[in-house]
């Protein structure tokens, strides 16, 4: 696990990189990425497997490129950074049975905020384009 200093905001635990199905592209892809937010600190361990279950979920999933988790513990967030081939694929993954159960669980403990956008599978570059984005709160602007 990789340790990042966000200034201000803590330290960020990183997972490394997981190579989903289809991780050899040099086709641009379509980039997902989601900060939680959680709302009571007992919730962590749970979380935490749940997150690992998604993650063995991606790996299986047609289309998955790549995928990095982090965590902010210390004000309560958590992310995943996803890459896929298309947005279809993406799609596909949220609408399978396993993953809606998921989701299901965990609805009302945790709030997300999602930004999408399209690249080259260049780990660092994505990486550096998701940083800023981990500093939100997680929970979605009133509107």
């Amino acid at each position: 696990m990789a340790l990042l200093d966000l200034t201000r905001r803590g330290p960020v635990f990183a997972v490394p990189w997981r190579d989903g199905r289809d991780p050899d592209t040099d086709a641009e892809c379509f980039v997902s990425h989601t900060v939680f937010a959680y709302d009571r600190w007992r919730d962590l361990p749970q979380i935490g497997l749940a997150a690992r279950r998604a993650a063995q979920l991606f790996s299986r999933h047609e289309g998955s490129v790549v995928l990095a988790q982090w965590f902010l513990p210390g004000r309560r967030l958590m992310g995943d950074l996803s890459v896929w081939r298309s947005e279809t694929h993406l799609r596909d993954f949220l609408v399978d049975p396993a993953h809606v159960e998921l989701v299901a669980r965990w609805r009302g403990l945790m709030h997300g905020v999602h930004h999408s956008w399209t690249a080259p599978v260049d780990r660092d570059a994505i990486w550096a384009r998701a940083v800023p984005l981990m500093r939100s709160d997680g929970r979605p602007a009133a509107g």
